[in-house]
């Protein structure tokens, strides 16, 4: 393959996207600043290695290993320097609506475990399940681009999260998955995950956790890619997100999730998002509201 970069979306499906990427000179950090998503991801890597850091455990991937992420996971994406070839799937939880079935079950391998850990599924589990012809199989639809495909690929995805809730996902300390954590860091994001809708003072963390105040700052920010505060707002934005998808209002969504200034957290939604609290309700309603808060 001689393009330098390649890249083809298939996003012509309402209940999940399949992106194909593949970079001879790939940029040093593909995903530069810990973000969201807002469906579920998966990534099979053919080609190269890199690491990725979801919520303060690092995870060191390359050929053929498997990468689960949720929409509750900060995560970002660094990759040395050689070719990258990879396949994701973004994959939205309204799939199992039009059978109108449960579909829990289905996403277990994404949701039924802590966040920031077994994230990996190594490459010789997913060799040996399957898995990652299921994956090619899925790419071979789309490819095709005709209406039949499409129908074949769509039954593939669901075939392949039922594969997925078969195999075993090793643990963050099985010496098959490459790791890094910091316990220290570890409890930390814990103790912020249940308490960031609370106002966190850094002090008052450093001496719940026996830091100083600065080595806190700066090891966490080694281990998670962002500061505390950074990493709280974005805990708090995807709070608001699911507070008004069960219909609450903007102001009290915001409030709920521990911002106690509208007009700040809107600045900070919009920094943080691209688009502003408003335009994230639309998206969600998949219809014109403007009606304000």
């Amino acid at each position: 393959m001689s393009d330098a970069y390649l890249k083809k979306v298939f996003d012509d499906d309402p209940d999940y996207n399949l992106h194909y990427t593949f970079e001879s000179h790939p940029r040093q950090s593909t995903s530069p600043h810990l973000h969201y998503d807002t469906t579920l991801v998966l990534t099979y890597f053919l080609k190269g290695s890199g690491c990725f850091l979801v919520e303060g455990r690092q995870y060191l991937v390359g050929p053929g290993d498997l990468l689960l992420l949720n929409q509750s996971e900060l995560h970002v994406m660094t990759v040395d320097d050689s070719e990258h070839e990879r396949i994701s799937l973004y994959i939205y939880d309204s799939i199992f609506d039009k059978w109108n079935c449960p579909k829990h079950h289905f996403f277990d391998a994404f949701n039924s475990r802590i966040n920031g850990s077994n994230n990996v599924i190594p490459a010789e589990t997913v060799a040996r399940s399957g898995l990652g012809r299921q994956i090619q199989k899925i790419l071979e639809y789309k490819s095709r681009r005709t209406p039949e495909g499409s129908v074949l690929a769509g039954c593939a995805v669901i075939e392949m999260l039922d594969m997925l809730n078969s195999v075993s996902v090793p643990s963050a300390g099985d010496s098959s998955v490459r790791s890094i954590s910091n316990k220290h860091i570890n409890d930390i994001i814990h103790y912020l995950s249940e308490n960031y809708a609370q106002k966190i003072e850094i002090d008052e963390l450093a001496y719940r956790f026996h830091f100083n105040k600065h080595y806190l700052c700066r090891l966490f920010k080694e281990c998670t890619g962002t500061s505390i505060v950074e990493y709280c707002t974005l805990k708090k934005i995807l709070y608001f997100n699911r507070l008004v998808c069960q219909n609450l209002s903007l102001e009290n969504a915001a409030y709920k999730a521990g911002f106690q200034n509208y007009s700040n957290f809107y600045r900070l939604y919009k920094k943080y998002t691209g688009i502003s609290p408003s335009e994230y309700r639309q998206k969600i309603r998949g219809a014109d509201d403007s009606t304000g808060i």
